[in-house]
């Protein structure tokens, strides 16, 4: 299996991290993951990813329980999807995780 790794700047102390194993061209595992900073702290803002045997999305919410959502796509599918949306919607997530932490923080 060859297993790939990098990691993408998208601006505003943003990054999306990706790493995949393949085989010929047949994707086995993966995890396409947005990153913030702020604060000087690293935010997982959204992960997607094939642990527990199946692709999903885990969406990061401060102060309360990871929102998990099964993507009932192929393994190749699923990573290509990951991939467009977070390459897409990387700003909305980032803004809105934002708006989260800082309702978090007034509620402690």
């Amino acid at each position: 299996m060859r297993e790939v790794e990098y990691e993408h700047e998208l601006g505003e102390n943003t990054l999306v991290r990706v790493r995949f194993g393949r085989e010929r061209k047949q994707i086995l595992r993966f995890t396409v993951q947005l990153e913030r900073v702020f604060e000087n702290e690293s935010h997982i803002i959204i992960r997607y990813d094939t642990s527990h045997g199946y692709a999903h999305s885990d969406t990061m919410r401060p102060g309360r329980p990871e929102l998990k959502i099964e993507l009932n796509l192929d393994f190749n599918r699923a990573f290509t999807y990951a991939q467009r949306d977070v390459s897409q919607n990387w700003k909305f997530y980032s803004e809105r995780y934002e708006r989260w932490l800082k309702e978090s923080k007034k509620e402690n």
